[in-house]
């Protein structure tokens, strides 16, 4: 069986476009010196602050632990007692005169009393 072919069509060429001319670049402008301290200030700041955190960073992973044990706080020794008092020498002295900046000291903290107003006084009185 033969196939039939169908007839081509014929190409049409279009005219060419005419190629544009190259143009050349613009000319580079140079960054500004302010533009460049900027950047430069930006860079040194993140410099820093990554610096800053690997510095946390290694301090934290290498972190002992402060102090020593108290052993006579711990929670498994007995609370002390009414017999058990301090020895003399850490014992406070009740007869000690006190000072005017430790009475101010221990003078408890005054606020003004709250006014109330009288418009208040009507909004909440009963009717």
């Amino acid at each position: 069986m033969a196939t039939k072919k169908t007839p081509a069509r014929p190409r049409t060429r279009s005219t060419p476009k005419p190629r544009a001319k190259p143009q050349a670049a613009p000319a580079a402008r140079k960054p500004s010196t302010a533009s460049r301290a900027l950047s430069v200030f930006s860079i040194g700041a993140l410099a820093v602050a990554a610096g800053a955190g690997v510095i946390e960073l290694v301090r934290r992973l290498t972190a002992r632990s402060e102090g020593h044990d108290a052993p006579d706080l711990a929670l498994d020794r007995p609370h002390p007692g009414p017999d058990q008092r301090a020895p003399e020498a850490f014992r406070p002295d009740p007869t000690a005169p006190l000072t005017a900046a430790d009475r101010d000291a221990l003078r408890p903290a005054t606020m003004p009393a709250p006014r109330v107003v009288e418009t208040q006084v009507r909004e909440l009185a009963p009717g």
